[in-house]
């Protein structure tokens, strides 16, 4: 069975590896930045220590509470008092805070870029895959739901090839680090302190499912939410022309509600995770106060090093404490790129190839022999339709609704592919020419306009790699909607709101005509396209 993360995976793998140096200065800086923060503890316990010496001197004791690590370290030579040299211990803890510092920020910001670059190829991946889908796919899925996936999931694939990433990375070199400067100050302290953590496995086996279930449900209702969302908005007028708000209102509010739930339970499961985090620190954080008030009552622990001890505890549990959220991010992330990973998954549209035949040049006489097509293997919409239209001459197709109409420009346009028969473009199957060059010489109006929220130059001029004006005016004035632009304040750079909401319906209609003529195609399809005109 395909592993469900695979595409999402060779994606992240794609960025890591186009970035290496990137990440492994990334990398570097984390392992530098937490060794050198290791430093720290072992300075102040150093300290510590100096002052206690310095207080027996003036006590006229002469106390030697300095271990032989901390002597070898600054050369402190026999006899010498080791509160001599507190100014020095002080000049080294301030060098590795800073030193420490600016490694946790080139770590930070090199490791939160690279999940930026990972989001960035995501989108830009999954964007233009959704761009070759077929329309089936389109018929299926909700678009409001397809958003949500190019967007929260996207995002929340990023969070996990982030910070989750980074702090896995920073207890991976912190905890066996920490550990074993433990080790070398007492190693039966060290077990003490680590005693409740065998607890914390069991915690994580138990709750990581329950993420992952509440997490998967939360993000599939905020899909179906932002599809409802998305599908009032665009039917605004209809919903106010019917005056059904109140009944939309309450079918938001009930989807709302199920998103509630669904992030309460989460919320829920994760402040239990959190809870058991915070009760088995705590019960560790007791138990080595305990034995180690007990050893420095003994003399065997100085209070300096008690203190250096306490610092590594303190920041042995620091992952542990934020364990509960990485894994959050985890199990957010994977979800996530199982979602994304479906729609990568989908068998792009066979017609969309760059590959075949030029249609540059074509003259456009058009064919069709014994042609037929059905939707999802259901009853044929057009069965054994054959006839030939010569280049620069019109056909009307006419018959009652649902009788294959639109289903004929579509296969024309190879919007869908026929399951019997045969079309030709000047006695040349449409399947050998490369799709975008045959869809280039088409110029087509579909039955439901649609303009997007931009001027009405770059609406007209969709279809160009670039704007040319006077192309543009030509074929509105073709449409005959060139004076009715011009009379506008701004004229042709006047901005359309939501699917040209500001437009009438025939001068919609006249708008997208001109865009299918601008680039002067050799065949023009209208379907059903003058009704408002």
């Amino acid at each position: 069975m395909q592993n469900p993360e695979r595409k999402v995976r060779f994606i992240i793998f794609d960025t890591l590896k186009r970035n290496w140096r990137f990440a492994a200065m990334g990398a570097m800086a984390l392992v530098i930045g937490q060794v050198i923060a290791l430093l720290i503890p072992k300075f102040t316990g150093m300290i510590i220590d100096g002052i206690k010496q310095a207080e027996a001197l003036v006590e006229n004791r002469n106390e030697d509470v300095v271990t032989q690590w901390a002597r070898d370290l600054l050369a402190i030579p026999q006899g010498a008092h080791f509160s001599d040299y507190i100014p020095t211990l002080l000049w080294a803890f301030g060098i590795a805070a800073l030193i420490s510092g600016v490694f946790q920020f080139i770590k930070r910001r090199v490791i939160t870029g690279i999940s930026r670059l990972v989001e960035f190829d995501l989108r830009r991946v999954l964007f233009s895959h959704l761009q070759r889908l077929p329309m089936g796919f389109y018929s299926e899925m909700r678009s409001g739901d397809v958003i949500s996936r190019a967007t929260s999931d996207v995002e929340a694939t990023r969070m996990m090839t982030g910070p989750a990433v980074m702090y896995i990375g920073e207890a991976s070199v912190l905890l066996p680090l920490a550990l074993y400067a433990m080790a070398t100050i007492s190693t039966t302290l060290m077990l003490w302190a680590l005693l409740p953590l065998g607890l914390l496995t069991t915690s994580v086996l138990y709750f990581s499912p329950r993420q992952r279930k509440h997490s998967l449900a939360l993000q599939e209702r905020q899909g179906d939410l932002a599809a409802r969302a998305q599908e009032n908005f665009s039917g605004v007028r209809v919903v106010k022309a019917f005056t059904r708000e109140e009944f939309e209102s309450r079918e938001f509010n009930s989807l709302s509600s199920m998103v509630l739930e669904s992030a309460l339970g989460l919320a829920l499961n994760r402040s239990l995770f959190q809870a058991s985090i915070w009760t088995l620190n705590g019960a560790g954080l007791l138990v080595f106060l305990y034995f180690g008030a007990k050893e420095i009552a003994a003399q065997a622990l100085s209070l300096g090093q008690f203190m250096e001890f306490t610092l590594y505890f303190g920041m042995l549990y620091w992952p542990m404490i934020a364990l509960g959220w990485v894994i959050l991010l985890i199990v957010r992330g994977r979800v996530s790129a199982k979602r994304i990973n479906e729609l990568l998954a989908r068998d792009p549209d066979p017609a969309v190839a760059s590959e075949g035949l030029s249609a540059e040049g074509i003259s456009g006489t058009i064919s069709f022999n014994k042609v037929a097509f059905a939707y999802n293997e259901g009853s044929p919409v057009v069965q054994d339709v054959s006839f030939t239209l010569p280049a620069g001459k019109t056909l009307a197709i006419v018959g009652p609704v649902g009788c294959g109409k639109t289903t004929i420009a579509r296969l024309l346009l190879r919007l869908n592919e026929p399951s019997a028969g045969e079309i030709t473009i000047d006695g040349k199957p449409i399947r050998e020419y490369a799709t975008d060059s045959l869809r280039a010489q088409i110029g087509f109006v579909p039955q439901e306009t649609f303009l997007f929220s931009t001027s009405i130059a770059d609406n007209i001029a969709f279809g160009q790699e670039r704007e040319e004006r006077e192309a543009s005016q030509h074929a509105a004035a073709v449409a005959q909607i060139r004076n009715e632009i011009e009379e506008l304040p701004k004229g042709f750079d006047t901005m359309l709101g939501e699917r040209g909401v500001n437009l009438s319906g025939g001068q919609k209609q006249r708008t997208a005509i001109a865009r299918a003529l601008v680039n002067k195609p050799k065949i023009v399809v209208l379907d059903d396209s003058l009704s408002a005109v």
